[in-house]
């Protein structure tokens, strides 16, 4: 197994009428290197979760590696991941698919999407909101863009819902 330099926090919280678990990770040290899919269904498959956590994972990767290749111009194989690449997404992948898994969650449905508006710092400098990856994700996708000047919608995010929602 290969243990991630990131410490995860659960706590119980109410926001107005409904108390729910808020989920903080927190990445030790300088953070993670930019990673190839290789480098990332490498760690997924050294992970231990089961074979059915781990192949939704590396869908919902897969699906993000395409998205960036494609804005980039690059071949898939070509491609690292910095921001998305990093051990809090993978945390964040394989949490989801492993909440869904453990909770028997047989569909998944979303809402359509708020993107934000304005810019957003990224290893490739700054780009506008929605970043192009983020939009490559949710082609097809039912999208807004209202009330925030933020990105609300990561490549990490985008990806978990584009594999992952059956419908919106």
């Amino acid at each position: 197994r290969h243990r991630l330099p990131v410490e995860i926090g659960v706590q119980r919280v109410q926001r107005g009428a409904m108390n729910g678990l808020k989920v903080d990770v927190r990445v030790r040290g300088a953070g993670s290197p930019a990673r190839g899919f290789k480098d990332i269904a490498a760690l997924v498959k050294k992970s231990g979760f089961p074979s059915t956590v781990r192949d939704r994972a590396l869908e919902v990767f897969q699906a993000l590696f395409k998205a960036e290749a494609k804005v980039h111009g690059r071949r898939l194989q070509d491609t690292h991941l910095h921001e998305a690449g990093a051990d809090d997404a993978l945390v964040d992948v394989l949490g989801a698919c492993h909440l869904l898994e453990v909770l028997d969650i047989q569909k998944v449905y979303a809402s359509p999407l708020n993107l934000g508006s304005g810019w957003v710092k990224t290893s490739h400098g700054v780009l506008p909101v929605p970043p192009p990856a983020v939009a490559e994700l949710l082609r097809g996708i039912p999208v807004y863009s209202a009330w925030a000047e933020a990105e609300l919608v990561t490549p990490t995010g985008a990806a978990l819902v584009s594999v992952l929602a059956e419908s919106f």
